[in-house]
């Protein structure tokens, strides 16, 4: 079955934080006779994979304040929690590391928010389904396929598809990697259903989601040894209050291959330092510049940032909150 709507016909694969995202927007601007197609897997659309867990462990590794969904309106998020408050609670503070959970519900929110208000003759349409293939059947006009047959006609497709699990190992593939004992996805629903309190764990990784899986162990009163593995040894660092930084990139001599980025961070991490400046403030001030940079990277510059400096940027760029961290402290060496 083929469904092509008259008008302009946006169709977005993914409904995670960006999908959902990219639909609040297109809402809140898209002239009548837009139709926006939100295609995704799980049943309610807006939190994706981070934004699913209800871990009250797992937390935002970005302070409330500096986490709303538009730039314009800083406070957006803190307004929503805030109106949400059950009287004679604590106040929420910009600083304030909050449960993933809530900024999930923010988003699912939002997109209501901006699907009611949104201009007359604008619709969204919620597609449950699996995207599984994409083809262009005329100038400016694309079919959709999903998995159980249904095809849309849209005249712009956005992907949206977010972080993929990882494929299984095809060399020796081995029956270990379909046993019990063994979790491809750690964010699927009772991954510790079958850890014993006493069991040893071995996290093949040390990031962020890492650390997401060794506090969930330890708030069900895991007491096994946890090992875990990383290619390079890091660890993520933690947030720390830090002072706006000067922003020190141009946009008209942006660094245009990796070693010259690089060169650049590293050049004004020492700068910082000789004036008693954190490393994080300046990170923090590259960050709008991030997309940018990435943007003027040749394909080949993208692929070489990917195999050598990703860990590197990932490390310092994505930090744990404080609290977190006191759990599982980080003894690395800023680079």
């Amino acid at each position: 079955m083929n469904e092509s709507f008259g008008g302009l016909t946006l169709a977005i694969v993914g409904g995670g934080l960006s999908g959902a995202l990219v639909a609040i927007h297109l809402l809140r601007q898209s002239p009548s006779g837009t139709r926006i197609l939100l295609v995704e897997r799980r049943v309610a659309a807006g939190r994706g994979v981070a934004y699913s867990t209800e871990c009250p462990d797992h937390l935002l590794n970005v302070p409330a304040g500096r986490i709303s969904l538009f730039p314009a309106e800083p406070e957006h998020f803190l307004d929503w929690l805030r109106a949400r408050a059950r009287p004679g609670s604590a106040e929420i503070a910009a600083a304030d590391f909050l449960p993933r959970s809530l900024f999930g519900r923010y988003v699912v929110e939002t997109l209501a928010a901006a699907e009611a208000n949104a201009n007359p003759g604008v619709a969204l349409i919620r597609v449950h389904g699996e995207a599984v293939d994409l083809e262009e059947i005329a100038p400016g006009r694309a079919k959709l396929t999903l998995a159980d047959g249904r095809s849309f006609d849209a005249d712009r497709v956005l992907l949206a598809l977010g972080h993929l699990p990882g494929e299984y190992p095809l060399k020796r593939p081995l029956l270990f990697y379909r046993g019990p004992r063994y979790v491809h996805v750690p964010w699927a629903p009772g991954l510790m259903a079958n850890i014993g309190r006493d069991d040893n764990v071995l996290v093949v990784g040390a990031g962020l989601t890492a650390v997401d899986v060794i506090i969930e162990l330890d708030r069900i009163g895991h007491r096994g040894k946890v090992y875990a593995l990383s290619r390079r040894g890091f660890r993520p660092f933690a947030h720390q209050p830090v002072a706006a930084y000067p922003s020190f990139f141009d946009g008209e001599t942006l660094p245009r291959t990796t070693s010259a980025a690089l060169h650049r961070l590293r050049l004004e991490v020492r700068r910082a330092a000789a004036q008693g400046i954190d490393w994080r403030a300046v990170i923090d001030a590259a960050r709008p510049w991030a997309p940018a940079i990435w943007q003027g990277f040749s394909w080949s510059e993208r692929a070489r940032f990917l195999r050598h400096a990703r860990p590197f940027w990932e490390n310092h760029r994505h930090r744990l909150a404080p609290d977190r961290a006191r759990t599982i402290p980080n003894t690395s060496t800023p680079c």
